[in-house]
């Protein structure tokens, strides 16, 4: 199964384009940008540049999983990674 991995980059401003967008996946901090525990395989939350846990397959629909690349690609310092991961079932 093909599901997908999200990482933030370090450099987020903390502009709220994400969390806003996709509030299951993205929280907000005072530090910069996390993918939330509840929408990842690991059940960690962190930015996920160590982890490279995937999301959990029922986390987004596939119209919202669709949308992510236009999510990445609208952060306005371009610190959202997208990749696939293959998960065993």
């Amino acid at each position: 199964m093909t599901i997908l991995n999200v990482q933030i980059l370090p450099g987020c401003i903390q502009c709220f384009w994400c969390q806003n967008l996709c509030p299951q996946v993205f929280l907000v901090t005072d530090d910069g940008c996390i993918i939330r525990a509840e929408s990842r395989l690991d059940h960690l939350a962190s930015d996920n540049r160590g982890e490279l846990s995937p999301l959990l397959p029922s986390i987004l629909s596939a119209e919202e999983h669709d949308f992510m690349p236009f999510l990445a690609g609208g952060c306005p310092v371009q610190v959202i990674c997208l990749s696939e991961a293959i998960v065993e079932p």
